[in-house]
This record gives structure tokens, sequence and C-alpha cells, in this order.
């Protein structure tokens, strides 16, 4: 009878460790970049990035006319891995602002900081950012020596690295600028000699062509497709934010533009990228869905 009993409890036991087999699950997720395992292969210009087109000039920051609603750090976990931030040199070091600072400002070091928390939680993520650049190289710089972020500047060397590869080398901050000012030190690029990007003074939809803007003179790596309204003082119009993300507008013409200009739109700078179809219509280029 004890034989039995033992033999019962054995049976039983293998078949709670087979059904334990089963439904184990891996330990791990496979490797993601930028949010996708597919684009661990690919190069950053083979992949479009949503950009937010004056990034820190949000509510949440409390600026008088925003072109966002919400923080850097909550455009970025929602999905945005391109920035533009226009920065200007003061007394108390950088500072982001819009045209005038009455209209509100945030200091260089405090967004960094946003980026800096962002990346140091998601290592698997690579950001981009444009600056407008009215202060030094060394100012922007000294921000990133600040916050120990200088290491995680990629530099450059003729040929873009992968994501993965990007990501394994921790170098997952790309930074350009706008204007030169007579030499770019090798953690920042050149942007219109990187970035072949579109008109962007829009007040209507209708408006919108594909025309070239910046970085037109010669072959350029990655092509920014500028896509805001702007009401007649050139201040961002949200009341034609959702239609302008839209599949109908920019799905429309980011086709459009890829097909005019023969080449992969890389960067869609938008306003208000919470309303629309932004982020749907870069996962559909990139063939993904989140």
């Amino acid at each position: 009878m004890r034989n039995i009993t033992l033999l019962s409890i054995s049976i039983l036991m293998f078949f709670i460790l087979i059904s334990c087999k089963k439904e184990t699950k891996p330990l791990f997720e496979p490797n993601k970049c930028n949010g996708f395992s597919e684009f661990c292969d690919k190069k950053l210009e083979n992949i479009t990035t949503l950009m937010t087109h004056n990034s820190y000039n949000n509510s949440e920051k409390h600026f008088l006319v925003p072109n966002q609603d919400n923080s850097i750090y909550k455009q970025l976990s929602d999905g945005v891995r391109g920035l533009m931030l226009d920065v200007y040199s003061s007394g108390q070091g950088p500072i982001l602002y819009h045209g005038i600072q009455q209209g509100g400002k945030q200091t260089l070091i405090s967004a960094m900081l946003e980026i800096n928390k962002f990346l140091t939680e998601k290592p698997n993520e690579v950001v981009t950012i444009i600056f407008e650049n009215y202060c030094t190289h060394e100012e922007i710089l000294q921000v990133m020596d600040t916050l120990k972020m200088r290491d995680l500047i990629y530099i450059h060397n003729g040929e873009w690295p992968t994501l993965q590869e990007m990501i394994s080398s921790n170098k997952r901050l790309v930074l350009m600028v706008e204007f030169d000012m007579g030499g770019v030190p090798q953690e920042l690029l050149y942007a219109w000699g990187n970035v072949l990007d579109s008109k962007f003074e829009f007040q209507s939809t209708n408006a919108m062509d594909c025309s070239e803007n910046r970085g037109k003179n010669g072959l350029r790596t990655f092509y920014l497709l500028n896509h805001w309204i702007s009401n007649s003082l050139g201040l961002p119009d949200k009341s034609q934010a959702k239609k302008a993300n839209s599949f109908d507008i920019l799905g429309e013409r980011v086709k459009r533009c890829t097909n005019e200009r023969g080449r992969k739109i890389n960067f869609v700078g938008i306003d208000f990228y919470n309303l629309g179809d932004g982020l749907a219509i870069v996962d559909s280029m990139n063939g993904v869905q989140r």
C-alpha cells in the first residue's frame, strides 16, 4: 500500500512539473531598440522618429503660449525620440525660451535632467536633439559635464552605427546645432551638414508643401519634415493641431514628400504631438505597431 502511495505521489509530481514547464515564461524579453526589436539592426537614418518642435515650450512648465502640452520627460515616455530646443546664453547658464523670456523659460540643465532621467531608466533608447543655439558650444557641453552626461554623447566618425551598436556602446544621445559658429566640437554635429529640412512657416494645412529649406546644398543623411501650424503672429495654433497631425493631413504629406524628394523622412517635427495621429503615422512608416 505504501509503495502504491509513493508511486501515486511521484506520478502527480511529474505532471505538476510538466505543467509548470509549459507555463514558464522567458526570464527576459528579446532586446528592443527605441521600443522595437525590428530597429536593433537598423541605423538611425533607416528609421522615422517623431520629433517635437520647441519641446521645452510646454504647458507642464507653464509657458504662456506652448507648443506642447506635456513635459519633455512625458514626451519621451510616450514615444517621442527627437527634441528641438532653443537655447540662449544667460548669467545663470544656458536657458530655453521661445522668442522672449516673458513667455516662460527653463534652464537647459533642468531640461537635460529630464532627458537624463529617461535615458537612465530606459537603457535601450536613443534620443536626438537639435539645438537652435544662441549660446556657445562650450556652454552646452558644460551642462553635459555638470550632469555627467558627456559619456552618453554619440561622436560621429564617418558612418552611422546600428541602434544596437549605439546602445551597446552607451552612445545614445545625438546632439546637433543649427549654427556652427566657426567650428563644431566632436560632441556636436552641425545640423545642416547632416540634415535636409522642409520649410516650416505655415498658417494652414493647404500651404504645406515639400519645398526644401536648409541643408539642401549637398547630400544629407537625414530628412526632417517640419509640420506645424502657426498663426499670423508666428505663434503655435493649437486649434489646428489635431487636424494637422491626422492621417488625412500629416499621413498624406509624409507620403507625398517621400515621393517628391525620393528619400525616407527620418524626423517628423510637430506641435502638440499628443493630438492627432503622429505616433501612429511614424509607426506605420516604420512598419511596426506599438
